[in-house]
């Protein structure tokens, strides 16, 4: 029997590749809405990784199971998390499963498909949105920071054939794509057999077209050996000078209370060297804020830290417990207190933001056009640092467009027809 199928996304860029995936499998029989009102079935593809976030999957969950509707539960959180309790009708399938999905849409009877054995999520159909295609070329991580539960769902490093990657790429061009995003937990670590992240990134940019690179989530310690051939792979005009790189804290008594493996000099001297072969890089980083532990001493050190590196961006997050975590185990830090550090984190980054995409300001150049937020009724593209501008007048999705920024804001620039 066909259905109307509604899919809602919470969480990570991997996680948005999913419910793609699931798509494109399912349509081939079904009908994939973008109106949870005009569905039969909902597929809520669910994230770990916050606290916060999974009150709100969970409340999210119960409203569902009110409208009586066909429910099934994704992603990785039902790998972390006994969801069955929560919602004992739906289907529950995890986030190394997606490739079943369309079995469990099929099925009369409640299927529950969990389990940490992987295969790459390469070649598979998806249905995306405009001309920018998520690609995972890896699952899950060698690391066991103390905060983190993404492991429990993801298990350890599985890198994607190359073949495959360079394949999907191939193909996606022919469709229109513009832009590839390189996603996975721990992207640095990417190893096909001796093939590491700078030699794949080299065959990506040999594909004829034109098209860019976004490359996603470097942990220092695995950046550090491969760091000087990862800059010449970066220095191809294909490649989007963006790094993103979480360090989670600026105190090293603080990375070690969080098992992160690596030191702030490691993270400074990444950045630097990235800094001196392109000054005009984007960088991010991610900052955990209030983590068990973390004393006034060492949140000092964070704020002087990024106060220091002035990261373009910083994914802030207050500290959220999780279970079976190193974490959840320690002392922890109130709520009060973890909103407060939030609070002044966020202060500073929002004034390096703007100091950071000033240097823009009288640029002119090509950006890409990949967005259009519809809330705003404007288009945004993207120049070859993956800088965000606001454009005049109307365009497509795909367009290169020649521009001069007139102002920087701190979350984008401002710009006229060049």
């Amino acid at each position: 029997m066909a259905r109307k199928i509604y899919i809602e996304t919470y969480g990570c860029s991997s996680n948005q590749m999913d419910s793609q995936i699931m798509a494109g499998l399912l349509k081939q029989e079904h009908e994939i809405t973008d109106e949870e009102k005009d569905a039969d079935t909902v597929i809520l593809n669910l994230c770990s990784v916050k606290q916060a976030t999974e009150h709100k999957e969970m409340h999210r969950i119960q409203e569902l199971r009110k409208t009586g509707k066909k429910l099934v539960l994704a992603g990785c959180l039902p790998e972390t998390k006994d969801l069955s309790g929560a919602a004992p009708e739906a289907s529950i399938i995890s986030t190394n499963h997606v490739a079943d999905i369309v079995s469990v849409i099929a099925s009369n009877e409640r299927l529950v498909l969990l389990g940490k054995d992987k295969k790459p999520k390469t070649l598979l159909p998806k249905v995306q949105k405009g001309v920018t295609r998520i690609m995972e070329v890896q699952s899950g991580c060698g690391y066991f920071c103390s905060f983190c539960s993404t492991k429990f769902a993801k298990g350890g490093q599985l890198a994607y054939p190359n073949r495959d990657i360079v394949k999907e790429i191939e193909l996606s061009l022919r469709d229109g794509v513009k832009e590839f995003w390189l996603t996975g937990q721990e992207v640095a670590g990417y190893n096909d057999s001796g093939i590491l992240l700078p030699d794949l990134l080299q065959k990506i940019c040999a594909v004829e077209g034109d098209f860019f690179v976004r490359v996603g989530m470097l942990h220092p310690s695995s950046t550090l050996p491969i760091l000087n051939e990862l800059i010449e792979a970066y220095k191809h005009p294909k490649i989007f000078k963006f790094l993103h790189l979480p360090q989670q804290s600026g105190s090293d008594t603080m990375l070690k209370k969080m098992n992160r493996k690596n030191s702030v000099a490691d993270y400074e001297l990444i950045v630097k060297k990235f800094r001196e072969a392109m000054p005009e890089i984007t960088i991010w980083t991610d900052i955990i804020a209030g983590h068990p532990g973390e004393t006034e001493e060492e949140f000092s050190e964070t704020l002087q830290f990024v106060e220091r590196n002035k990261p373009d961006f910083v994914n802030i997050s207050a500290y959220g417990w999780r279970e079976g975590t190193t974490a959840a185990k320690m002392r922890q830090v109130s709520s009060n207190v973890k909103k407060e550090r939030t609070r002044e984190l966020t202060r500073l980054v929002r004034r390096l933001m703007k100091e950071r995409n000033e240097r823009w300001t009288g640029w002119s150049g090509t950006v890409l056009v990949d967005e259009y937020v519809a809330a705003k009724k404007n288009w945004l593209g993207r120049n070859y640092a993956y800088k965000p501008a606001v454009l005049a007048g109307e365009h497509k999705l795909g367009d290169m467009v020649n521009v001069k920024i007139t102002k920087a804001e701190e979350t984008h620039l401002c710009s006229e027809p060049a």
